[in-house]
């Protein structure tokens, strides 16, 4: 009897990874909610994954690109919108299913994290490590984001986990393990263009390869000479099978018509406008992303929350820092690099994205502070170590208890009865080549069929009149999205617009028809 409880617990021990990752799937999955919240590149990778199984222009999304204001960019990379295609395919416009994958992803990224460095954590560290990211607020909230993070997130483990077997620390420096693998290389290659066709900044991992080898072989290889051919091949053909939306003369005669009576427009036109080379603004976006990185434990109405989440930041920053400097003395690996160039990138982008764009660094962070911790317990500070684990464990475990993420409700989002009655509307009592001026103008195209810019701000009372009039467009949007958020209702316009005549409403969505 007592041999067969030693089995079982055996048994238990060896397999904890697979049932913890078992327990926090289904609890994530169990977990999610239907609908979405107003953000508008959800609606617009799904629009291009439609038009991908449609037979349709990529970029045909029927979003009227505001010259005025950036909203978004007239296409997005590909790669996210073909996994979302198959989903779209069999279930249609479903945000569970699209949900489903997002939950997979982030487990299957968790999970790689966890294997995708040489020096392995322990089982103890690894099952904090786990549960630190897998219950975190912030990327509980994120499951519930049709976006690319988190398939981005899984590639760039992949890609880490992969160039980790490549390169090879021995006594006497980094060896290539692959120096002359042409079928390796054109897998790598690949792999750097579905980073990028993810997200632009997955390009970082083409300089971190070369700086990489140029510090340490003196020289690049002919396997990563290979992986960038392939790489800038694949880009290549994105460039030419991704086409630009259908040009319209009359909306770019209009525009051009605007602009020269109402002076420049904005130079936000793409991602790359977002390039800002100013020391002083770097500065100020390595102090916001600080204290973005701070709400990874949640703020909260208690002193008593306030100051455990604080506790929890400063000991984890503490450790990041110290282990990703000892890690860069000793001599820079790829992770060490990659890291600095994926930051570096990020202080030049003058767009406020929150920690969505850091989010690979989270968990490798994490890892550099769990990784410095452990061989400090090994060493002649193991009591004071654990003292400074339960600390942080403590915190965390306060911080995440006091969040209400977990049981919070998407509140009046794109499938909130008032919303659904504003779009079912739109659909069944507007003409299909009507063209809308509304704050979130891919949300509308996705689910009316319908063009969409968004609202031009900014150029006095009469601007709003003028630019409907450039642009062809019939109809006027005024809603609780204007103010920041669908969360109060809104009155009825000002009448100062005599060319608007107010053709349906309820209590949060004002629709005009331009007389």
């Amino acid at each position: 009897m007592l041999f067969l409880q030693q089995n079982i617990i055996s048994k238990a021990l060896e397999y904890w990874k697979l049932f913890t990752f078992g327990l926090l799937l289904v609890l994530l999955l169990v977990t999610i909610k239907d609908g979405h919240n107003w953000g508008g590149d959800f609606s617009q990778y799904i629009h291009h994954a439609a038009n991908l199984v449609n037979g349709i222009n990529y970029s045909d999304i029927g979003y009227i690109h505001n010259t005025f204001s950036f909203v978004g960019p007239t296409a997005y990379p590909p790669v996210f919108p073909f996994v979302l295609a198959p989903i779209y395919a069999l279930f249609g416009l479903n945000y569970v299913a699209f949900k489903v994958l997002i939950v997979f992803s982030f487990i299957s990224s968790v999970y790689l994290s966890t294997i995708m460095f040489k020096n392995k954590l322990s089982n103890v560290y690894q099952f904090v490590f786990i549960l630190v990211l897998a219950l975190n607020p912030f990327f509980w909230l994120q499951k519930e984001k049709i976006l690319s993070d988190y398939i981005f997130m899984l590639l760039v483990f992949i890609t880490i986990w992969l160039l980790n077997k490549r390169y090879v620390l021995t006594v006497t420096g980094y060896s290539d393990k692959k120096s002359k693998n042409w079928i390796y290389a054109i897998f790598i290659g690949v792999l750097f263009y579905l980073n990028f066709a993810t997200r632009e900044i997955g390009i970082v991992f083409i300089p971190t390869i070369i700086v990489f080898e140029l510090i340490h072989f003196r020289k690049i290889t002919i396997t990563t000479i290979m992986a960038i051919f392939v790489f800038v091949l694949l880009v290549g053909a994105q460039s030419k099978l991704i086409k630009d939306p259908p040009y319209n003369v009359d909306h770019a005669a209009g525009i051009a018509k605007l602009a020269s009576t109402q002076g420049r427009q904005s130079d936000q036109v793409n991602h790359t406008s977002f390039i800002k080379i100013n020391l002083l603004f770097m500065f100020k976006q390595a102090v916001t992303y600080m204290r973005e990185l701070s709400r990874l434990w949640p703020a909260s109405n208690s002193i008593f929350v306030r100051f455990a989440a604080k506790v929890a930041f400063f000991l984890f920053l503490f450790f990041v820092m110290i282990s990703y400097i000892m890690s860069v003395i000793k001599g820079p690996g790829i992770v060490d690099i990659f890291i600095a160039g994926y930051i570096a990138v990020l202080l030049l982008f003058a767009s406020d994205q929150g920690l969505r764009y850091f989010l690979p660094l989270i968990p490798i962070s994490f890892f550099y502070a769990f990784k410095l911790h452990a061989a400090l317990v090994k060493s002649k500070y193991p009591k004071a170590m654990i003292a400074v684990a339960l600390v942080f464990v403590g915190s965390t475990t306060v911080s995440y208890s006091s969040s209400n993420i977990y049981s919070k409700d998407l509140g009046l989002c794109i499938t909130d009865p008032s919303a659904v009655s504003f779009f079912n509307y739109v659909r069944s009592s507007t003409p299909k080549e009507s063209i809308f001026i509304f704050q979130k103008p891919r949300v509308l195209s996705l689910l009316t069929q319908r063009q969409a810019s968004g609202i031009p701000g900014g150029r006095g009372p009469n601007f709003l009149i003028d630019y409907m009039e450039a642009i062809g467009a019939n109809y006027y949007v005024h809603s609780a999205i204007d103010n920041k958020g669908f969360s109060h209702p809104v009155s009825s316009m000002a009448t100062r617009y005599d060319k608007l005549t107010l053709i349906f409403n309820n209590e949060y969505f004002y629709l005009y028809k331009r007389n």
